[in-house]
């Protein structure tokens, strides 16, 4: 288990931390119902003073132009109605369409197995970055479209709210012999990029008796899938497993390894992330509806106005305070509603880095600082960094802000930091010197950039580091 990730019962999402994620920007919001208040009921004083003026010229035009407002009024409810409509349809169809809404949490369809990867180079990293190329590819591969349309989910992104794939090591290891090549080097004897085993699965020995032995190295990658049905969480788990198996042999030209698919079942479970999903969807379509009730509650309030110029002189005179609130009430409400709206989706989708609150929600890291090329925020990294790690001697720096950040950030402690090595590493998630650096170092730091780093990728670099058995000092948000 990662500990640097919190729990899954400690980070699910329910109403009313969604709540609290839109309260946490409460002064947006605010400003966006403020903003649409004075818009609403500026168009309604402009409105009126214009009607106002109008009628002391002459009473039939005043009348003529009291309906022409009547209908711009009309007009303005109907399209924030449509909006607020289009934003339905587009809620209710992918209530229509996503696999994973019509789940009953409570009964989920689900079907799970274990790739195997088995290795016996003396490079034990060569196993988890092994694992890291299945996981990749069965998430990105070109292969989903036709796994969408064969499995009835219909478009690759509602498949792959189906699937989740984990990698991590398989504990124990075993000892098998290796020939020499006769350039002093043990060699694996193999066939077709994949190691000669025995029936247990297990490497076989080589017939040299005077041969060394290597570790083995083991890595499972679990494919765990769901469906509306058990027979398309099968299908769907079949053909992830199908392309991983045509995968693996693209990738014996390069590496010597074996694969072996266990643990394969089908089972109900519950899922309580799903439930909390759900409901936070059906709270976002509910609220879409109740304001569209409201927007055409006013619309149907509206009073059509007299015909004759009299009566449209008499009511143009003057302003309507009611009507004003009313409009800058309105106002106030659509403007904190669409606000709260886009901040309910970001919530839903979003994966980057926004602040290191939100990074809290997730992971278990200390705040070394943040970076913002300021002596200030220099002084708190380098405080903090002889708090947390005062008797670590190499600490390499890896993370997803760049390259040029990196090498700034190692430029920059190395000259407060005399006694101990800082060492560059970029990103570990694509870089090979960065993995060969790791081996290198006693500790980490994250050096992750708001906006652009996402929170996948963190995880990942966690779980790199996690098995690596080098310890996170903590993370700099740049």
């Amino acid at each position: 288990m990662n500990p640097y990730l919190v729990p899954d019962e400690d980070s699910e999402i329910d109403i009313s931390e969604l709540v609290h994620y839109i309260l946490r920007h409460w002064v947006p919001v605010l400003l966006s119902g403020i903003i649409f208040a004075c818009l609403l009921g500026g168009y309604k004083v402009s409105k009126a003073l214009g009607q106002s003026k109008t009628a002391m010229i002459e009473n039939e035009t005043e009348a003529e132009e009291e309906n022409a407002a009547y209908t711009a009024e009309s007009e303005l409810y109907s399209n924030a109605g449509m909006n607020l409509k289009t934003s339905a349809i587009g809620q209710n169809d992918y209530l229509s369409h996503s696999t994973l809404m019509k789940i009953d949490p409570y009964n989920v369809p689900t079907a799970d197995a274990a790739i195997i990867i088995t290795t016996r180079t003396k490079d034990k990293t060569i196993a988890p970055l092994l694992a890291n190329e299945y996981r990749s590819e069965l998430l990105e591969g070109e292969y989903l479209e036709n796994l969408a349309e064969s499995t009835g989910t219909e478009t690759v992104p509602f498949l792959r709210e189906l699937i989740d794939i984990s990698a991590g090591s398989v504990t124990g290891n075993a000892m098998v012999n290796a020939s020499d090549n006769g350039n002093g080097q043990s060699v694996i004897v193999s066939t077709g990029g994949q190691p000669a085993v025995n029936e247990a699965g297990q490497p076989a020995a080589s017939d040299d008796s005077d041969s060394d032995s290597i570790d083995i190295a083991r890595y499972e990658v679990r494919v765990t899938t769901v469906g509306k049905d058990q027979d398309q969480a099968d299908a769907i788990l079949d053909g992830v497993l199908e392309e991983a198996e045509k995968f693996g042999k693209t990738l014996a030209d390069n590496y010597t390894f074996k694969t072996t698919v266990s643990d394969k079942r089908s089972y109900l479970t519950v899922d309580g992330d799903l439930l909390s999903r759900q409901q936070s969807f059906y709270y976002a379509l509910y609220q879409t509806n109740d304001y569209k009730g409201k927007v055409k509650s006013y619309q149907d309030g509206l009073a059509k106005p007299e015909t004759t110029a009299d009566a449209a002189a008499t009511g143009l005179a003057s302003i309507d305070k009611k009507s004003l609130i009313k409009y800058a009430g309105l106002g106030f409400i659509i403007g904190i509603f669409l606000l709260a709206l886009y901040y309910t989706f970001r919530y839903l989708r979003n994966d980057r880095l926004i602040s290191y609150s939100d990074l809290c929600d997730r992971f278990i890291l200390k705040d070394m600082g943040s970076y913002d090329k300021s002596s200030e925020s220099v002084s708190m990294i380098m405080a903090n960094l002889r708090n947390y790690a005062a008797d670590v001697k190499r600490i390499l720096l890896v993370g997803t802000a760049g390259d040029e950040v990196v090498k700034e950030l190692q430029s920059v402690l190395k000259s407060q930091n005399p006694d101990g090595e800082i060492l560059s590493g970029g990103d570990i998630l694509t870089s090979s010197e960065a993995r060969l650096r790791l081996a290198e170092a006693d500790a980490a730091i994250l050096i992750e950039k708001k906006g652009t780093s996402r929170y996948s990728e963190i995880a990942r670099e966690t779980e790199i580091l996690n098995n690596a058995d080098r310890p996170i000092i903590g993370i700099i948000i740049c």
